[in-house]
């Protein structure tokens, strides 16, 4: 994927019913949007807790739109 602009945004396919896609910056490491089938976009954060060994998590930013 490239830089999360508004063109890309706009122009993003969305999943098939029932399912979720992700897609991630380039240039800002950890950010990204996910795309669910019913329309509906969230930005996202994706970090981990604890340091380099700790769980991967996902951090709810905000709705696009």
């Amino acid at each position: 994927m490239a830089k999360l602009t508004l063109r890309t945004i706009e122009a993003a396919e969305l999943p098939p019913k029932g399912e979720e896609r992700m897609l991630w910056d380039d240039e800002l490491p950890g950010f990204g949007l996910r795309l669910f089938s019913s329309g509906k976009k969230v930005f996202i954060v994706r970090y981990r807790g604890g340091g380099r060994s700790g769980t991967r998590r996902r951090l709810k930013l905000g709705t696009y739109g």
